[in-house]
């Protein structure tokens, strides 16, 4: 009886070895690639620099970054440096143009000269 319980564990132990090592050739099943973003903290420890660096770099717009929620993250590849050219936000209506469209809606409005 023990003899038979011994053979059972040891197939048991080589399915398993088996079909860990079918599971780790599936791409899908394997460990999932680090994200391109880091936290402040773990750019600077990567760079052996302070904190406080790559946040000055980030204000003085050295440094490229992106707020997320209250977080804000770094491209772990990002050099310190190079200027960084914010994107621009769509141009909306000016206060000018806004101001023009209310006074269109209500002709006995008048704009008062301060003269």
């Amino acid at each position: 009886m023990s003899e038979t319980k011994n053979i059972e564990e040891v197939l048991r132990q080589l399915v398993r070895d088996e079909i860990r090592a079918e599971l780790a050739k599936i791409p899908a099943l394997q460990a999932p690639a680090a994200s391109p973003y880091v936290t402040v903290a773990e750019y600077a420890k990567a760079r052996s620099i302070s904190v406080s660096t790559v946040r000055n770099a980030v204000r003085a717009g050295k440094l490229a970054a992106m707020k997320i929620g209250s977080a804000v993250r770094v491209r772990s590849d990002a050099e310190i440096g190079a200027s960084v050219t914010p994107a621009r936000k769509p141009q909306g209506p000016s206060a000018g143009q806004i101001a023009d469209r209310i006074l269109a809606k209500r002709p006995n409005l008048r704009l008062i000269s301060s003269h």
